[in-house]
Protein backbone atom coordinates (compact mmCIF):
# COMPACT_ATOMS: atom_id res chain seq x y z
CA UNK A 1 0.00 0.00 0.00
CA UNK A 2 2.98 2.40 0.96
CA UNK A 3 4.80 1.75 -2.35
CA UNK A 4 1.12 2.47 -4.37
CA UNK A 5 1.07 5.83 -2.56
CA UNK A 6 4.78 6.55 -3.55
CA UNK A 7 4.25 5.70 -7.29
CA UNK A 8 0.89 8.10 -7.00
CA UNK A 9 2.92 10.97 -5.57
CA UNK A 10 5.98 10.43 -7.62
CA UNK A 11 3.89 10.73 -11.32
CA UNK A 12 1.62 13.16 -9.91
CA UNK A 13 4.73 15.27 -8.96
CA UNK A 14 5.91 14.99 -12.53
CA UNK A 15 3.14 15.35 -14.29
CA UNK A 16 3.21 18.65 -12.33
CA UNK A 17 6.62 19.59 -13.54
CA UNK A 18 5.44 18.97 -16.75
CA UNK A 19 2.72 21.01 -16.91
CA UNK A 20 4.48 23.35 -15.13
CA UNK A 21 7.24 23.63 -17.69
CA UNK A 22 5.33 23.71 -20.71
CA UNK A 23 3.06 27.18 -19.15
CA UNK A 24 6.48 28.85 -18.03
CA UNK A 25 8.05 27.99 -21.69
CA UNK A 26 5.00 28.44 -24.25
CA UNK A 27 4.95 32.37 -24.64
CA UNK A 28 8.97 32.37 -24.74
CA UNK A 29 10.12 34.11 -28.04
CA UNK A 30 13.34 32.11 -29.36
CA UNK A 31 15.58 34.97 -29.87
CA UNK A 32 17.18 34.61 -33.20
CA UNK A 33 19.11 38.13 -33.23
CA UNK A 34 22.43 38.37 -34.01
CA UNK A 35 25.30 40.51 -34.73
CA UNK A 36 26.49 40.72 -38.56
CA UNK A 37 29.70 41.72 -39.97
CA UNK A 38 29.96 43.47 -42.90
CA UNK A 39 33.66 42.88 -43.81
CA UNK A 40 36.29 45.25 -43.84
CA UNK A 41 36.39 48.57 -42.18
CA UNK A 42 34.93 51.41 -44.42
CA UNK A 43 37.14 54.17 -45.41
CA UNK A 44 36.11 56.74 -47.96
CA UNK A 45 36.65 60.34 -48.46
CA UNK A 46 35.02 63.20 -46.46
CA UNK A 47 32.91 65.68 -48.49
CA UNK A 48 34.89 68.80 -48.84
CA UNK A 49 37.88 67.93 -47.45
CA UNK A 50 41.37 66.06 -48.02
CA UNK A 51 40.48 63.66 -44.97
CA UNK A 52 39.83 60.47 -44.33
CA UNK A 53 37.22 58.41 -42.66
CA UNK A 54 37.54 55.26 -41.18
CA UNK A 55 35.29 53.50 -39.41
CA UNK A 56 34.85 49.80 -38.61
CA UNK A 57 30.66 48.95 -37.77
CA UNK A 58 28.77 45.45 -36.81
CA UNK A 59 24.89 45.14 -37.50
CA UNK A 60 22.71 44.10 -34.95
CA UNK A 61 20.27 41.72 -37.04
CA UNK A 62 16.41 40.16 -36.34
CA UNK A 63 16.54 37.07 -37.38
CA UNK A 64 19.88 34.62 -37.86
CA UNK A 65 17.68 32.42 -40.77
CA UNK A 66 18.60 35.52 -43.00
CA UNK A 67 22.40 34.91 -42.45
CA UNK A 68 22.47 33.59 -46.29
CA UNK A 69 20.56 36.34 -47.89
CA UNK A 70 23.09 38.53 -45.80
CA UNK A 71 26.03 37.47 -47.12
CA UNK A 72 24.86 36.95 -50.67
CA UNK A 73 24.23 40.70 -50.44
CA UNK A 74 26.95 42.20 -48.81
CA UNK A 75 27.53 44.42 -51.35
CA UNK A 76 24.49 46.23 -51.41
CA UNK A 77 24.58 46.71 -47.35
CA UNK A 78 28.49 48.06 -47.62
CA UNK A 79 27.25 50.30 -50.92
CA UNK A 80 24.28 51.82 -48.15
CA UNK A 81 26.83 52.30 -45.73
CA UNK A 82 29.17 54.31 -48.41
CA UNK A 83 26.71 56.26 -49.93
CA UNK A 84 25.77 57.77 -46.83
CA UNK A 85 29.37 58.16 -45.03
CA UNK A 86 30.62 59.79 -48.32
CA UNK A 87 27.06 62.71 -48.13
CA UNK A 88 29.04 63.48 -44.26
CA UNK A 89 31.32 66.65 -44.05
CA UNK A 90 34.21 66.82 -41.54
CA UNK A 91 32.12 69.70 -39.54
CA UNK A 92 29.21 66.99 -39.41
CA UNK A 93 31.36 64.13 -38.33
CA UNK A 94 33.44 66.17 -35.52
CA UNK A 95 29.61 66.66 -34.54
CA UNK A 96 28.93 65.31 -30.44
CA UNK A 97 25.71 63.20 -31.63
CA UNK A 98 27.23 62.38 -35.11
CA UNK A 99 27.29 58.32 -34.07
CA UNK A 100 23.40 58.37 -33.02
CA UNK A 101 22.97 60.18 -36.22
CA UNK A 102 24.46 57.92 -38.66
CA UNK A 103 22.77 55.33 -36.70
CA UNK A 104 19.36 56.30 -37.83
CA UNK A 105 19.94 57.45 -40.79
CA UNK A 106 21.92 53.75 -42.06
CA UNK A 107 19.21 52.18 -40.02
CA UNK A 108 16.72 53.28 -41.91
CA UNK A 109 18.38 53.48 -45.60
CA UNK A 110 19.15 49.54 -44.72
CA UNK A 111 16.13 48.51 -43.72
CA UNK A 112 14.37 50.44 -46.87
CA UNK A 113 17.18 48.95 -49.09
CA UNK A 114 16.10 45.55 -48.13
CA UNK A 115 11.98 46.22 -47.78
CA UNK A 116 11.53 43.96 -50.85
CA UNK A 117 14.18 40.87 -49.15
CA UNK A 118 12.40 40.38 -45.81
CA UNK A 119 9.02 40.18 -44.21
CA UNK A 120 10.20 42.82 -41.52
CA UNK A 121 12.91 45.05 -40.73
CA UNK A 122 16.17 43.23 -40.59
CA UNK A 123 18.43 46.21 -39.19
CA UNK A 124 17.72 46.68 -35.52
CA UNK A 125 21.06 48.37 -34.72
CA UNK A 126 24.66 49.24 -35.45
CA UNK A 127 27.59 49.73 -33.47
CA UNK A 128 30.78 51.28 -34.30
CA UNK A 129 33.80 49.74 -33.32
CA UNK A 130 36.14 52.25 -34.90
CA UNK A 131 35.69 56.10 -36.02
CA UNK A 132 38.48 57.25 -37.20
CA UNK A 133 39.03 60.91 -39.05
CA UNK A 134 42.51 61.36 -40.60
Amino acid sequence: MFKKIIIIVLVVALIAAGVAYYLLTKDKVVDKSFNYDPGEYFVTDIQGSGSLLKTDIILHMHDSDNLEKLTENNHRIRSTIIFILRTKNEEELKGAKIEQSLRKEMLSALNKEFADDFEMEQFLGIYFNEFVIQ
